[in-house]
């Protein structure tokens, strides 16, 4: 990947922080026009549910044959996925189509991100990874990847990031928790059925609103049992329920439950 410059990459950095909304940014010193014009990495919701909404019209990734048939186990074929090591070579460039589409979607394609987001998505299918399947410890881990990329290049942002306090900068990657999360769920869903974003519109309307709801509650209540979320699991229904009104079906299940968690989804 093509290394960015120490200048621009100082100021994407900085963007990282802003993009994924510090709350109360009424107690934290506010920032100089130059740090507000930059442009932000990750997508807002309002954008990335626009990007999956154009995915869906131009999605190419059709849904399985299987999936459509009155008997598939959606729960079992979730739950089934192999992990990277041991797809097909079919199953992995469907994967990596999965994989940059939720890119897109999160809007870190073309930056320095990609390159930890990319892995840290690897990982948590890969069962010879430290994340396998364990959301915590994924989150945990992008976390890391994330700090480790901003105290890189910490002396160009010295000047100007030190407005946002330790405690504002957890409360940022909350946020970006949150969409991880729906990333790993759009993941899942995606490989089940055979296809990206518009896969799983599809079967949505081949299932109906009603029973790809009931569908869907008990495949992500059951996975968050096994990523090691049990205490989310409780909340899955109505969150997939208000989900199926938009198209980044995982992120809004994510977002869903995070509001009605009073620990939040980092801190499972």
């Amino acid at each position: 990947m093509k290394k960015l410059t120490t200048s621009i990459i100082g100021a994407l950095s900085l963007s990282l922080f802003l993009s994924v909304g510090v709350p109360a940014l009424s107690n934290v010193v506010e920032a100089d026009e130059s740090v507000n014009s930059v442009n932000s990495i990750l997508l807002s919701e309002e954008e990335s549910e626009k990007i999956a909404s154009e995915l869906i019209e131009n999605s190419d990734l059709e849904i399985n044959d299987e999936a459509l048939e009155n008997d598939f186990d959606l729960e079992g074929a979730v739950a089934d996925i192999p992990s990277i090591n041991e797809m097909t070579t079919e199953e992995k460039e469907l994967f990596d189509s999965i994989v940059n589409e939720q890119l897109q979607i999160m809007g870190v394609d073309d930056t320095e991100l990609e390159e930890v987001y990319k892995d840290n998505l690897e990982g948590f299918f890969d069962e010879n990874s430290e994340t396998y399947q364990d959301i915590q410890a994924s989150q945990a881990k992008i976390d890391e990847d994330l700090s480790d990329l901003e105290e890189t290049h910490l002396s160009v942002l010295d000047k100007t990031a030190n407005f946002i306090t330790g405690d504002k900068k957890v409360q940022a990657f909350r946020l970006m928790s949150t969409r991880w999360a729906g990333t790993i769920i759009n993941t899942a869903l995606s490989l089940a059925v055979g296809g990206g974003v518009g896969a799983i519109a599809s079967y949505i309307r081949s299932k109906g609103k009603k029973e790809a709801a009931r569908l869907f509650s008990r495949t992500v209540k059951s996975r968050l049992i096994a990523w090691g979320a049990p205490k989310l699991a409780y909340t899955a229904g109505v969150a997939v329920t208000v989900a199926l009104n938009y198209s980044d079906i995982g992120g809004m299940i994510a977002k869903q439950i995070d509001k009605r968690d009073k620990k939040k989804i980092m801190v499972i």
